[in-house]
């Protein structure tokens, strides 16, 4: 009877072992994710020029150029892993799409409005 009580503190011991393992992992991998999207996000705002994608939307192209596939520096996912580099690469790119039409799109709209809102103020001088 001590043996098979042994043996199932045993049992016990080792589930408890086995599953606080899965979880500490898990919990490494979201942590490890986590830090890819903070990467990301931090790198494409560094990036990004707002000024620039700005006077660039000003040429009425900038707006369709902004939507353009950024490119990810490799330099940044060396020795990183795979589910890392997959999500930074995602956040990366969603991210800088984002900031780049939110200047453009303002500067392209400056431009076709500026031009109408001139005439309609020079008609009310008038």
């Amino acid at each position: 009877m001590n043996i098979g009580r042994i043996f199932h503190i045993l049992v016990f011991v080792m589930a408890v072992l086995v599953f606080s393992m899965s979880i500490a992992a898990f919990a490494q991998q979201n942590s490890e994710l986590f830090e890819a999207v903070n990467a990301a996000e931090q790198d494409a705002e560094a990036e990004v020029n707002q000024i620039n994608w700005f006077l660039y939307g000003s040429c009425l192209l900038g707006a369709i150029n902004a939507t353009a596939e950024p490119q990810v520096s490799a330099v940044r996912l060396v020795g990183k892993s795979p589910e890392y580099v997959e999500v930074y690469t995602q956040v990366y790119k969603a991210k800088v799409k984002n900031l780049r039409l939110s200047a453009a799109v303002p500067g392209c709209l400056t431009t076709v409005l500026a031009p109408i809102m001139i005439s309609l103020f020079i008609e009310m001088v008038d």
